[in-house]
């Protein structure tokens, strides 16, 4: 039985127009599907152990995800892997993604806004397109647990979104805003990656100001377009600026002073392709990791 329920949700969700679909619209138009649980957890699943791999096998497999006007806001959607995904002009509001796959997404004008992901992928592989994700909004969604691979992320808002530990692995931003806190957060260029290379990686018009920037680290990222707070909370650093400390500290330093001199090792490791800026400091954050001593004869150097 569940098998056929599983079945009969990837025909469900696979590329039927919203127009065609006769279900109750919300005030705006958009066909309703709010609440919904797929697939719903009957306890014969067995439970998972371990992460969710985008290789491995999913619950329920939808071979053309192409859904427009759709509103899934406040749903639970887990255990799908999604491929030809075309998403126009939804909303998934409040929405749960666990354990999902969605390869070579396109998606366009479609609200994520408090949207919890987790051991989600969204991601392409060498036979697939880019994804191209543009015009939606992010707004205090928690990506912690997802997984960002060969995507471009165009006019999109990420303000007030938890993106600690989250890494960017090749997803390229042209036009995206950030607000409040980023935490352990990384962006890698296709320069230091070494499976996954985006065709066209670019990052652009990336608004940091309304940000507080705590262990955020750009690898082999041309940051010559990007804004980052002017405060003295922040300290943004140059490629010359990693060199003066390589320089003087030397890379094979232990203890405090080793660590005061990490950030600006990883930058000269994953440098800038236009030799530039190479990353941000959070001062506070800093000098209390190692140490006011230490940290002040680092930035000595720099001034």
């Amino acid at each position: 039985m569940r098998n056929e329920q599983l079945s009969a949700w990837s025909q469900l969700l696979s590329g039927v127009p919203a127009e065609k679909i006769n279900g109750p619209r919300t005030a705006i138009g958009m066909l309703n599907l709010r609440g919904i649980n797929v697939p719903i957890d009957d306890g014969s699943s067995g439970g998972r152990s371990g992460v969710m791999s985008p290789h491995l096998p999913a619950d329920i497999e939808v071979p053309m995800a192409k859904w427009e006007r759709v509103d899934f806001s406040g749903s639970v959607l887990s255990r799908l892997r999604l491929r030809t995904v075309r998403w126009r002009d939804c909303s998934f509001d409040g929405c749960k993604i666990h354990d999902c796959t969605l390869w070579s997404p396109v998606i366009e004008r479609c609200s994520l806004n408090k949207v919890k992901f987790r051991e989600t992928f969204l991601t392409a592989c060498t036979s697939l397109p880019v994804g191209e994700i543009r015009d939606s909004t992010f707004v205090s969604a928690d990506f912690r647990g997802s997984h960002h691979d060969v995507c471009t992320y165009t006019n999109c808002d990420f303000s007030g979104a938890n993106l600690n530990r989250v890494e960017f692995t090749g997803a390229a931003m042209n036009g995206a805003v950030f607000a409040g806190v980023l935490r352990d957060t990384c962006f890698q260029g296709p320069d230091a990656i070494v499976s996954l290379a985006h065709p066209s990686f670019q990052f652009r018009r990336v608004d940091f100001t309304a940000c507080e920037l705590i262990d955020v680290y750009f690898r082999s990222v041309d940051l010559s377009d990007v804004r980052f707070p002017a405060d003295d909370k922040h300290l943004v650093f140059t490629l010359s600026d990693a060199r003066k400390v390589e320089g003087a500290i030397g890379s094979g330093q232990s203890g405090q002073l080793g660590l005061a001199a990490l950030p600006f090792a990883q930058a000269l490791r994953f440098p800038p392709p236009d030799g530039g800026r190479a990353g941000v400091i959070h001062l506070p954050t800093y000098r209390k990791q190692v140490g006011e001593a230490n940290a002040e004869q680092v930035l000595e150097l720099l001034r």
